[in-house]
This record gives structure tokens, C-alpha cells and sequence, in this order.
């Protein structure tokens, strides 16, 4: 890993300009299910209800000389959290990733399964998920499909 001085904490309101201009970038978008632009108002509102009415999603972002260059997001659906994670892409590939995935996962505490989704053209993240222990369980010509089950839930 490069020397950053990086911080993992909790994502907050205000972040919500970075994370959506990092969910945006071209290399997110090609990561992602939906791959269309998403205007910042129609974000805004998703972010904050989805993150700060008592919902029980979380979210935590990766900090590079306190600015905001990643973010982690755990989402409740149908018993299990599904992960999102994105880094600036001027961030990639520097192990930031590795480090707010595991960070994220020690800190979050959540009290059910928690999945991934892989686009299969994208190895590195891939690797990353393995790397902090998720397993293949499914797969398409698209994705791989990861799940992580603390053994408090097997």
C-alpha cells in the first residue's frame, strides 16, 4: 500500500457530494448494476433516507488526508446486507480498498449475511472480496455472486 494517512469511519450527511461524484465516475459506473448517471438531487434524497432515518443500513467511507476517496455500504435487503464499495478512481489499486472492506466488516457488527456482487470483468474486486474471506456461491455470464456467513449464522 502507498503511505497515505487514511482514516475508516462512519459515512456522515455531508459526505453525500463525494459519494455520489465517486459513484458517478466512468470506472464506478461500469462496476455497477445501474451504470447511468444519477443526477445529485435524486441522489440526495436516496442518500438520506437510506442512510439516516433509522433505517438499519450502514455506511462508512475511507478518508485520504481527510477527504473523502471511498465508500462502504451495507444494505439490508431480503435478510442479508449487500456490500457496495467504490474508490476514487485516482485511489484504485493502492490497497485502500482492502482496508476499508475489512475495516468496514469488523466495525459494521451486523446480525445477518452479508453478500457481494462481481461483475465478472472486474478481478481486482474480485480478489478483494476473497480476500476478506467471501466465497463464490453463485455465478452468471455477467457476475459472481459472494456471501459472507459468520459462523453465529450458518
Amino acid at each position: 500500500m502507498t503511505d497515505f494517512v487514511y482514516r475508516v469511519r462512519p459515512g456522515q450527511l455531508e459526505d453525500s457530494l463525494k459519494i455520489w461524484q465517486i459513484r458517478n465516475s466512468f470506472s464506478s459506473r461500469q462496476n455497477s448494476n445501474k451504470q447511468q448517471e444519477i443526477p445529485y438531487q435524486d441522489h440526495q434524497l436516496w442518500f438520506q433516507k437510506k442512510y439516516f432515518t433509522g433505517e438499519k443500513n450502514k455506511l462508512f467511507v475511507i478518508t485520504v488526508n481527510d477527504e473523502v476517496t471511498g465508500y462502504l455500504r451495507f444494505d439490508l435487503d431480503k435478510g442479508a446486507y449487500v456490500v457496495a464499495i467504490a474508490l476514487d478512481p485516482r485511489y484504485q489499486g493502492q490497497g485502500l480498498g482492502f482496508a476499508l472492506l475489512a475495516e468496514g466488516l469488523k466495525r459494521a457488527n451486523l446480525p445477518a449475511p452479508i453478500t457481494a456482487q462481481v461483475k465478472r470483468h472486474n478481478p481486482a474486486s474480485l480478489k478483494l472480496f476473497q480476500k476478506c474471506g467471501f466465497k463464490i456461491f453463485n455465478e452468471d455470464v455477467d457476475n459472481y455472486y459472494l456471501k459472507l456467513i459468520f459462523s453465529n449464522h450458518e
